[in-house]
């Protein structure tokens, strides 16, 4: 459905891509949202199924409740950089200071061949906020490194949907030192964590508080989902996990409202490339 009289032509074969797509057995649908900078366009659709929970398929709707998985970086982002602005951090701040865990840290360059024992070094320099905003700490996801899978084999075998909190779920060492490079990382997980340690409220709280309530989101929750609202309709993309565990959801239904949550300067300032070239 378009809001306005104009159908931009990037957008006109868009509904027919994505049915074929579906007859091919490529996807089960899609929820289509789209607007311009200037907000005078929107576009709203949807096409195909969802399953639910019960196994069940439905037509997809606006309003479906839908995993965000890493989308919700973005949302902790967002809670962070509004921390810097309320004084209670910098973005140079040295986060040891804050979490105490992420002091000290060693950096992991192999493994020894005689004695099957990790290699590591000290890191140089503490880790800050802002490295854990733009994945340049020095942390990496096991699953992207070698070495730290096989650290996490030896030392750190998870059994099978078993979760934990932050502070042991990325208890490993660094893979570089801290703002020495790039790597895709859990450092939006620890800046999380540390909005709540700065605020007193969980993350989900202040996302509430202070980005969703603003913008008028009234279906979204951190895990696990206990609103049986969102629960009838949500889109199971994780089916190993009927409880709900480890679900972060948004979605109203309606086109998003500009974010006003933090200013311009702030995400700026939070995005400039600070790593050697």
């Amino acid at each position: 459905m378009f809001d306005s009289p104009k159908e931009p032509a990037s957008l006109a074969g868009i509904d027919t891509s994505f049915q074929a797509a579906i007859d091919q057995g490529k996807i089960n649908g899609a929820i289509f949202l789209a607007s311009n900078a200037k907000s005078d366009f929107t576009y709203t659709n949807t096409i195909g199924e969802r399953t639910l929970l019960s196994g069940e398929k439905q037509p997809l709707q606006a309003d479906n409740v839908i995993y965000l998985a890493s989308g919700t970086k973005i949302i902790a982002a967002i809670a962070a950089l509004q921390c810097v602005e309320d004084g209670l951090i910098a973005l140079d701040t040295d986060v040891s200071s804050i979490a105490p865990e992420l002091a000290n840290k060693q950096i992991i360059t192999g493994w020894s061949e005689e004695t099957d024992t990790p290699i590591l070094e000290p890191a140089t320099r503490p880790i800050t906020f802002e490295m854990l905003l733009k994945h340049t700490s020095g942390m990496s996801y096991h699953f992207f490194n070698p070495l730290l899978l096989k650290w996490c084999k030896k030392y750190d075998q998870l059994e099978e949907g078993q979760t934990r909190p932050v502070e042991e779920a990325f208890a490993y060492p660094l893979t570089y030192q801290p703002g020495a490079g790039w790597m895709y990382s859990p450092g939006l997980d620890w800046a999380g964590r540390i909005v709540e340690r700065l605020t007193g409220k969980t993350l989900g709280q202040f996302a509430q508080e202070r980005i969703f309530d603003p913008l008028g989101i009234n279906s979204a929750q951190f895990h696990p989902v206990t609103r049986e609202d969102l629960r009838a309709r949500m889109v199971d993309l994780n089916p190993n996990d009927p409880n709900g565990i480890g679900i972060a959801v948004v979605g109203s239904g309606e086109s998003n409202k500009r974010s006003r949550g933090i200013s311009v300067a702030t995400v700026c300032s939070s995005a400039l490339p600070t790593t050697p070239r």
